[in-house]
């Protein structure tokens, strides 16, 4: 009787109505799944907003006014480590380092992360075509649309990839966080500084890149658990 009030009080607790995947899947993948979920509903949501120009793209272009005489070229520098050829240097790199580890898994990890946000980005701009700030540093040269920004999202990929094979290959996780997001917020703050991007465009390029992270993770994990079941 006690083993079946167990048994019980197990499945109320498990993640998925199939005994099937939770046994296979659990928690970890649930978990991933449910702030998957969060990151592409808060995105979906601001999406919306700025698709129809909503109170949000008030204060994106009250900002921007503000900010329009306080350039400077020393924030370029932070700009750059979320550049397409900065990120692709820093991937390189890392692929470079994990292949002499044989850590092929997180190869993979990094590369879909790096090159899938890349298409996801085009192809979020292209959908959304939201124009430019009106106010920009001259110097800026834009060819494509705003929402998302592509710095923010690429280096929130990147660094927060980055940040998880570390923890998974060293114990240095804690500052390897701490550093990407250092990172993600330097390069997230320099493309609203210099009039590049709204505010809503890198909070919309943070929770993309999360969410594709996100993506790529549970693709790993649910081949690997299928390899091994």
């Amino acid at each position: 009787m006690e083993s079946t009030l167990a048994e019980r009080a197990s499945r109320r607790r498990a993640p998925f109505f199939d005994e099937r995947l939770n046994v296979r899947y659990g928690w970890p993948v649930a978990v991933e799944i449910l702030l998957l979920a969060a990151c592409l509903a808060a995105f979906g949501a601001l999406a919306a907003a700025v698709s129809r120009d909503d109170f949000i793209t008030d204060w994106d272009r009250d900002l921007n006014e503000r900010l329009k005489d306080t350039h400077s070229r020393a924030v370029e520098l932070f700009t750059h480590l979320g550049s397409f050829w900065g990120l692709l240097a820093v991937v390189a790199v890392a692929t470079a380092l994990l292949a002499r580890r044989h850590a092929w898994t997180d190869i993979t990890f990094l590369l879909a992360s790096f090159a899938g946000a890349a298409i996801l980005n085009a192809l979020a701009k292209a959908a959304i075509a939201r124009p430019r700030p009106l106010f920009h540093d001259p110097s800026l040269v834009f060819r494509t649309h705003s929402f998302p920004s592509g710095h923010t999202m690429g280096t929130t990929v990147v660094y927060t990839a980055l940040a998880i094979v570390i923890a998974r290959q060293t114990r240095y996780g804690p500052p390897a966080t701490a550093a990407a997001a250092v990172i993600i917020v330097l390069v997230a703050a320099s493309r609203i500084y210099l009039g590049a991007h709204y505010v809503s465009d890198v909070v919309g390029g943070v929770l993309l890149g999360i969410a594709w992270v996100l993506v790529v993770i549970l693709a790993l994990t649910i081949r690997e658990r299928r390899r091994i079941a």
